[in-house]
């Protein structure tokens, strides 16, 4: 707290990753607004590179995956909120009732949701994955039926602009930068509740009109953090500085 209040105080230009962000230097370091500049992120462009139905077939046979899936991708840790998502999964009616792929590692908490798993009996409905090369990444996103991220906190939260880019309906969490993310074109849910989680997988599972107007918003959405873009604002605001 002393280091980067001290940094927020003294810097002549602070770059927050989001409004959200921008709103919480504010908040805890008392720092005059004017000095702070939104900076969004970008994901990396592959993800942008929609791959063929050969290509997404023969990355979902190297890994094992369900022919359908829903997928989590981040760190296993208690702030990414997996155990809420898992059991928003095991409240899904049969029909819908699709494995989640996670793709991350984790530690202690890891632990215990695996522990809830064995408990419940649902090991067929939660995939852990191998370790995933980063050229795979576009592929698995692409194959899944709907990215689901119910973070507590997020300082951005690029695993879902990796999945607005790879054209995935996107389901997250109404708190913190998410639904700065995630933008309009994405179910936003309180990430305390797995039963929300529950209603919006359905939601989007049995509505083909649904999916496809998500999809279509989300790539238009996505474009406001293109790379070229991100880099054009972040390189103006140092020159602004530099000229002022």
């Amino acid at each position: 707290d002393f280091k980067f209040k001290y940094a927020c105080k003294n810097a002549d230009l602070v770059v927050a990753i989001s409004e959200h962000t921008k709103s919480e230097i504010i908040r805890f370091y008392g720092i005059d607004p004017n000095k702070i500049k939104v900076n969004y992120q970008a994901c990396d462009a592959s993800f942008k590179v929609i791959k063929t139905i050969t290509e997404r077939a023969a990355i979902i046979r190297k890994y094992k995956l369900p022919e359908k899936y829903f997928l989590y991708v981040g760190s296993i840790i208690e702030r990414k909120n997996l155990l809420t998502l898992v059991k928003a999964i095991e409240k899904l009616p049969e029909p819908f009732r699709f494995p989640l792929v996670v793709v991350g590692e984790g530690r202690q908490y890891k632990k215990a949701v695996k522990r809830y798993i064995e408990q419940e009996g649902i090991d067929h409905l939660i995939i852990f994955t191998e370790k995933i090369s980063f050229e795979d990444l576009p592929s698995i996103y692409q194959a899944s039926q709907i990215f689901i991220y119910p973070s507590f906190a997020e300082g951005f939260g690029i695993p879902i602009i990796e999945a607005l880019s790879s054209q995935v309906p996107v389901i997250t969490s109404n708190t913190s930068c998410l639904p700065e993310a995630g933008g309009p074109s994405s179910l936003l849910v309180n990430p305390h509740k797995a039963e929300e989680i529950t209603q919006a997988i359905v939601e989007i599972c049995s509505n083909d009109s649904l999916r496809s107007k998500m999809v279509e918003d989300g790539v238009e959405y996505v474009k406001k953090f293109d790379g070229e873009r991100v880099t054009r604002e972040l390189y103006d605001a140092y020159q602004e500085l530099l000229n002022s």
